[in-house]
């Protein structure tokens, strides 16, 4: 298992420099038995960021497609997974949506994320992969 960072997401959705190779690797998320997670604050977060540069029809073809991957699960915080994260955030000096990352990692024992986020390289618990090198989690 491992944790898909919303970056990867977006990356498509707003079609960004590195969106071919997201899609690459997202296709292989359309079916199979689940593989990865995302939790339901960065897909919430996601549909933020979409619904401030494009239309409510993006946003609803983005839910679209989320729901075509059946490989992917939703994880939902609970409250403790909240206060664990305010925890994590002065101990790993990250803000709360990679905190959040970090705890919901620890509570599903997923210690890779697919991610073009940096931040997540100076933590020792995981390993941090871009799409391209990812294929084999897959």
């Amino acid at each position: 298992m491992f944790f898909l960072d919303a970056n990867i997401l977006l990356e498509v959705m707003l079609s960004q420099k590195q969106a071919d190779e997201c899609v690459n690797f997202l296709q292989k998320l359309e079916k199979g038995p689940p593989i990865c997670y995302l939790s339901d604050f960065l897909l919430y977060s996601m549909l933020l960021t979409i619904l401030r540069y494009e239309s409510p029809k993006t946003a609803q073809k983005f839910l679209s497609i989320i729901s075509s991957y059946e490989r992917l699960l939703i994880y939902r915080p609970t409250l403790l997974d909240l206060e664990t994260t305010l925890t994590k955030m002065p101990q790993l000096n990250l803000d709360f949506d990679d905190a959040l990352v970090i705890t919901i990692m620890q509570q599903t024992s997923t210690d890779t994320i697919v991610s073009f986020d940096h931040h997540f390289d100076s933590i020792p618990q995981i390993t941090r992969m871009e799409p391209k090198d990812a294929h084999g989690l897959l």
